[in-house]
Parts: structure tokens; sequence; C-alpha cells
């Protein structure tokens, strides 16, 4: 196995880039439309800015506010709309009777939040029922026309080049023989994720071993993670495109190409993706003879292509998914699952038929202490944000790699029906 040069990554990024710039024209016509008096934004900005808000930008329509912003500072987006609204509610007096909050990540918009200040003002003066309130908040994946005013207005501290640090907690179990019938595994992943242009993120981490029970060798000793670059776009009709390059797990290394299309609000989603990769690992290992030296890389060699489709019952917030295609290794494979969401936990069941065998099991998300992460640093240190951990009943696994920057895991929180039931509890408010 010889070292390949790093030309996917060098591409993708070329590439990013050239598509962004493409993305960021704007209408010279919306930039003096606005009745927004300089004066005023700048003094709600600055509130927002000092309370550690991100990508901030705001517009006004007649008696209509427009409000765009980033969260990095709650671990759960439901949570951090709640407490912006709370800052910007009040200020506001009677100036206004609606908002309009615009949600980003890697200052890209993905869903509106709308809500009504007049039903506002009367549940707090307990003029109106809670659920007056509530009724009048709704969320959307169409904020064109709201975005394309907001565009043309200048962002207040900006969330490019910063650093996002954390660690993970990492469990893996298997079978044993006896005299020890499971296996234990216990990794910490310290990683960073460095936001760079709109969409774009580096991430790098570590694989540092705590217990190892399991008999792999490699994972005995301090390794490399994720190393990876991703960009993704915002398509018009609640399409996103995302492109990685770089390490993945299950020491694969190449390219992916995932693309999504929305529907209904969320309601269905349509997920299709396609990898190009190859072997790749770091064996050089600490206290042995004669460590293997460096990298140890093959040529890219396997493509992988699947399709998925899920569909959403927003009333109990229950996801039934269906993904099926070619995955690591030529295996063919089709996977169904079904999860709950309770708030920030999820917890499901899946089934796997491959061409090896079959497989089912279980998976749970609990979120980690503590709910706020605090003002936005350059280098933000933090603790990960959920423990994951997925149980298979047999050895049939279906193998398959994780870039680390799956548009489906990440919208799951954000899917614009699960945030509506959210704002509508009145716990937090």
């Amino acid at each position: 196995m010889t070292p390949q040069k790093p030309h996917l990554l060098i591409l993708l990024i070329l590439f990013s880039w050239t598509i962004l710039r493409s993305q960021e024209k704007i209408n010279p016509a919306l930039i003096s439309s606005s009745p927004y008096a300089s004066n005023w934004q700048d003094s709600l900005q600055q509130v927002l800015e000092k309370a550690g808000w991100l990508n901030i930008t705001s517009d006004a329509n007649a008696d209509r506010l427009i409000v765009g912003f980033e969260n990095r500072i709650y671990r759960f987006e439901a949570k951090a709309i709640k407490e912006l609204v709370k800052i910007i509610a009040p200020i506001l007096g009677g100036r206004f009777s609606s908002l309009d909050l615009i949600v980003m990540s890697r200052n890209v918009p993905l869903i509106g939040v709308s809500l009504s200040l007049d039903a506002w003002r009367n549940f707090q003066n307990g003029v109106n029922t809670f659920q007056d309130f509530a009724n009048s908040i709704q969320t959307t994946l169409d904020i064109r026309d709201d975005w394309q005013r907001l565009r043309a207005r200048p962002v207040r501290h900006p969330g490019a080049y910063r650093i996002d640090a954390f660690v993970d907690p990492q469990l893996k179990m298997a079978l044993g023989g006896y005299p020890k019938p499971v296996l234990a595994q216990i990794n910490l992943l310290p990683t960073a994720n460095v936001f760079l242009w709109r969409g774009a993120q580096f991430t790098a981490q570590a694989v540092v071993p705590i217990i190892n029970k399991i008999p792999i060798p490699e994972d005995k000793f301090l390794r490399p993670g994720l190393i990876t670059f991703n960009q993704y776009f915002r398509l018009p009709g609640a399409t996103f495109l995302g492109l990685s390059a770089g390490y993945f797990t299950n020491y694969s290394y190449g390219a992916e190409i995932e693309l999504s299309k929305i529907f209904l609000n969320g309601r269905i989603i349509w997920r299709g993706k396609a990898g190009y990769t190859g072997y790749a690992s770091y064996p050089q290992r600490l206290r042995v003879e004669k460590p293997l030296p460096g990298w140890q890389i093959s040529s890219l060699s396997y493509v992988d292509y699947q399709s998925s489709i899920e569909y959403r019952l927003p009333k109990y917030d229950l996801v039934t998914k269906v993904e099926a295609g070619r995955f690591l290794y030529f295996q063919n494979a089709i996977r169904v699952s079904v999860v709950r969401q309770f708030r920030e936990t999820d917890i499901g069941f899946f089934a796997v038929k491959n061409s090896i065998g079959s497989n089912y099991g279980f998976q749970v998300s609990l979120p980690i202490a503590p709910k706020k992460y605090g003002k936005p640093k350059t280098v933000q240190f933090r603790p990960g944000k959920a423990f994951n951990y997925t149980y298979t009943a047999t050895q049939y696994t279906m193998e398959e790699y994780r870039t680390g920057n799956d548009i489906y895991a990440f919208f799951k929180k954000l899917n614009p029906l699960f945030i509506k039931n959210q704002l509508r509890q009145s716990d937090g408010w």
C-alpha cells in the first residue's frame, strides 16, 4: 500500500468555494428597500451579540420583524429559540406585531419560525392563555423571500473562522465467549470543528482508548479519528447538498456526496448518497519493537451508494425510515428503523438484512450536561452534546463508514415539525 496525495480534498475545497461564490449574488434593490432605522437595528443586534448569538442579521417589513441567527450557546435548538424570543420581545415593545426567525447553521439558513408578538404580550400580561400564544407559532422550510431580504443586510458577530472543541464518549460492546460473554471498549473522542466560510467545516478528531477488552490490536492505541472537510449547500426547493472528503470511520478515506430533498414541511425526507473510498489506517504504535511507519493507505477501490426515505408522524415525533443500497466491501443491504424523539432523547429499533445474514438491535441517544455552554469565543471548549449507543444482536453487521457530516442526523433536531412541537410546550417560556 502506498500513500496517496490529497487531491480529493483540494479539489473539493476549490469546488465548494466556487459554488459558494456563485450563490452570494444579492439583489441590490433589497438593500435600500427596508424602512428599518439603522440606529435601532444596531441597538438590537448589539444586545444579541452581547448575549452570544452568531451570524446576526435583521430586517423589517411593515409591522413584521425578521431576525436571522445561529446558536452555539444552547445544546437544544428549541431551547435556544425560546431564549432568543424572551430577549427580543421585551425590547420591541409594541413596535412590531409579528416576529420571524431564520435559524442558521454555519451561516446557512435552515428553517423559519414565526410567532405573534401581540399574542406573546397578551400571554405575558395575563390577557390570553399560553395556548393562544402557542397556536400562533408556525415553522416552515419556505424561507426564500425572508432570506433574500436578510442576505442584503450586514452580518454582525460572524461565526466563521472559529473553533468548536469538545469531547464525545464512545462505548462499544461485543459478544465474547466463556468466561467473558460480553466485551467492552470505552473511548474518548476529542474533536475540533473549524468553521470556515458559509457551509464549510474542517474536522479533526483523535480516538483515546480508556478501556479495551475487544481483541482488535489497533484499538488499544491512541489513533486518528475523523479528519474531514465538509461543505454543504441549501439549494432551491428545500434541497440540501453535502460534499465530504478525508479520513472517515471504519478505516476508510475518500469522498462522499449526499443529496437530501424534504417534502411536506419535513413530514417526508428522501436522501441519496454515493461514496468512493479506500482503506486507510495509522498503525504506528508506542512501546513496540518495530512500529509501522506512518499512514498505510490503499488505492481507492470501493464504490457505495444508498437511497433512503423517511416518514415522520408529527403527533408523536415518530420517524420510520427505510434505507437500501450498496455499502462497504460490496455488501448489498436493506435497513428499516423506527425512532421516537422525546425532546433531546432518541430511542429507536432497527432491523438489517444484507448479503451475509440479518441483524437487529436498538439505538439510544442521551443528552450530556450542561444545557448551556456559554458565549462562543474564537476557540470554544465544551462537552459533547449527546451520548450515542447502538446494540446489535448478531455478528452480521452492515459495514459502513461515517463522515461525521450526515445531513440526516444533522437535520433530525431541526425538523420544522419537531421544532414546532417543542416550541408549543409551555416549559421554558
